[in-house]
């Protein structure tokens, strides 16, 4: 078997404070298209529990050593989200 590469990185958990399904990315230059993609899927399949509204893309302050962060940019990979 060959080793293939590492495509797709989704941290998953929950919070207290937000309701259904949303995802965090980490669109950076020109990468915010690409991104929605993955998250938009979702959201097409199963429109009841993902809120796409509610997903976000931009590295916010001192969200650096997230490990969504961290995998996109040290990989690196594109497809990264919590």
């Amino acid at each position: 078997h060959a080793l293939q590469p590492v495509r797709l990185y989704v941290d998953l958990h929950g919070h207290s404070r937000k309701h259904n399904v949303f995802m965090y990315g980490c669109a950076e230059k020109g990468e915010a298209v690409l991104q929605k993609v993955f998250p938009l899927l979702l959201a097409r399949r199963a429109p009841h529990a993902f809120a796409f509204r509610a997903c976000s893309y931009a590295v916010k302050k001192g969200k650096d050593c997230t490990a969504r962060v961290v995998v996109h940019r040290e990989l690196p990979l594109l497809f990264s989200y919590t």
